[in-house]
């Protein structure tokens, strides 16, 4: 259930909030499953202090209270009923909380690639050592949020200094794949033309 609400749908909680009660709570008598519930709210609020937030703070913006509301339930159904929803209003604050760290983290990677994409040494692993993520976290989110791989979205960053330099300086060839990167001008040229369809010296004539 716990795991439901951290990472789950809203499908996945209804699931787990159901066989909870189908399990533990249908034989008790009604003060066993108030104290159960207590015992289930104590660790939803142990999952809401890991994130940084308060389930009571939580209740309380929706202008509730959640122990009010806890002694009031007189039903089996009333009390199933009252949990879902309490699962539920701290999964989406939850929900909230991760993509609020997921737009935090891209953009930090948007601007170390912005300030190091002209290093040859610059990739993948440089930029999860900086951030502090794992390479597979970070990579599968990147391209959630972003549309685009690590590899791709690095690729086009340079490939768009490129066409820049390609038209606004007398720059070599050899010295734009240095300048955005790449060490070897071959595969620079050759990279250059995959992604734009021209080679370098092409795509400088056809725009000047």
């Amino acid at each position: 259930m716990i795991l439901a609400v951290k990472i789950g749908t809203e499908e996945q909680v209804d699931s787990a909030v159901h066989q909870l009660f189908g399990q533990h709570v249908a034989g008790s008598s009604l003060e066993g499953s108030q104290a159960l519930l207590l015992d289930l709210v104590s660790q939803l609020q142990q999952l809401a202090n890991s994130y940084g937030h308060s389930l009571f703070t939580i209740i309380e913006e929706e202008g509730r209270n959640l122990f009010g509301e806890l002694a009031s339930l007189t039903t089996l159904g009333k009390a199933k009923r009252w949990f879902a929803r309490l699962c539920l209003t701290l999964r989406d604050r939850l929900a909230g909380a991760r993509q609020a760290s997921h737009i935090q983290f891209i953009s930090e990677a948007k601007n170390l690639i912005s300030s190091h994409f002209d290093e040859p040494g610059f990739g993948l692993e440089e930029i999860c050592e900086t951030i502090g993520i794992s390479p597979s976290y970070f990579s599968s989110t990147f391209k959630r949020e972003v549309g685009q791989s690590f590899v791709q979205y690095l690729t086009t960053i340079r490939m768009d200094r490129a066409k820049e330099l390609l038209v606004k300086t007398e720059s070599k060839t050899y010295e734009i794949a240095e300048a955005v990167g790449y060490t070897e001008p071959n595969y620079f040229s050759f990279s250059f033309k995959r992604h734009v369809g021209l080679s370098p010296s092409q795509y400088r004539q056809a725009h000047r």
